[in-house]
């Protein structure tokens, strides 16, 4: 396919010179990525994340030519030549090309990552006294039948985006989604979890993606502490003693707010935070 004239930014140009308005994914969000952190030099759960990563390009139609070994490889290697102790490594495998179809399987599957320096998400006093959150948003999670949840594709960000920014502008730091019927699903990029009556509650992985950073929390309780999957009421939630996030970006992230009821970070929350902590030394 030739395109003819391009226009990008202020200016009509060569379309050799804006190739990124012929990306597939940029139409069509045909791409997927994975977040990993970095601690000390080293990438917690590569593998866990890797794997996820062809999964999901598998899951949305892509055909990546290299296998999880050689995508590893690549990652340490970039990690390695970036002298980066602490940071966030961002692969993505996304259709590329220059047939703009709506099928185009011409075009090739390409892969990509970025790493940079990364401290934390909302800032060091955050992991102290928590986040405001709100429901106040305008989209809900769409349900598993409407959409491949349980890819990490771009188009799965897109409702987190949006809500997001309408959380900022009322003055909430993220936005809490519900499900398509009602439910709590999760914040705009990280699963949600509540201590409810001596139980760790945290909703069903169906509609939302199962994170990584969820499964290893609830692979290392605390001795003593069990953790129920459950369709989750906001209204339970609003009950909760101790409310957190968890998420690449987000670590083990406690809650302060949710729309006008407030929370107060407490001593599981931290427990769990220091086992967290410990777990990523020791990966």
């Amino acid at each position: 396919m030739t395109y003819a004239l391009a226009f990008l930014d202020d200016r009509f140009t060569n379309p050799d010179e804006a190739d990124i308005l012929t990306v597939h994914a940029l139409h069509y969000a045909t791409a997927v990525f994975e977040g990993i952190r970095v601690y000390d030099g080293r990438a917690f759960k590569l593998a866990e994340h890797v794997e996820r990563l062809l999964r999901s390009a598998l899951v949305i139609g892509l055909q990546p030519d290299l296998d999880a070994d050689s995508c590893a490889v690549v990652l340490e290697e970039m990690i390695m030549r970036s002298d980066l102790r602490n940071a966030y490594l961002r692969p993505v495998m996304f259709q590329g090309g220059v047939d703009l179809g709506v099928h185009a399987p011409s075009n090739k599957t390409r892969f990509g990552a970025l790493i940079w320096d990364w401290p934390t998400v909302f800032g060091e006093s955050a992991m102290q006294k928590g986040i405001s959150l709100t429901t106040q948003v305008p989209y809900r999670r769409p349900p598993p039948s409407c959409f491949p949840t349980e890819a990490k594709s771009s188009a799965g960000y897109l409702t987190g985006a949006i809500n997001r920014r309408h959380a900022a502008e009322a003055g909430f730091d993220d936005a809490l989604m519900l499900t398509h019927d009602g439910f709590v699903a999760e914040a705009s990029g990280a699963n949600i979890f509540a201590f409810h009556s001596g139980t760790l509650l945290t909703p069903r992985p169906s509609g939302i993606l199962d994170g990584i950073t969820r499964q290893t929390v609830m692979a290392h309780l605390p001795e003593g502490l069990t953790c129920r999957e459950c369709d989750l009421d906001l209204s339970t939630l609003l009950e909760a003693d101790e409310v957190f996030l968890t998420g690449t970006a987000y670590e083990i992230m406690p809650v302060r707010a949710i729309d006008g009821t407030r929370f107060q970070p407490g001593p599981q929350t931290r427990l769990i935070a220091e086992i967290y902590q410990t777990l990523t030394c020791a990966d």
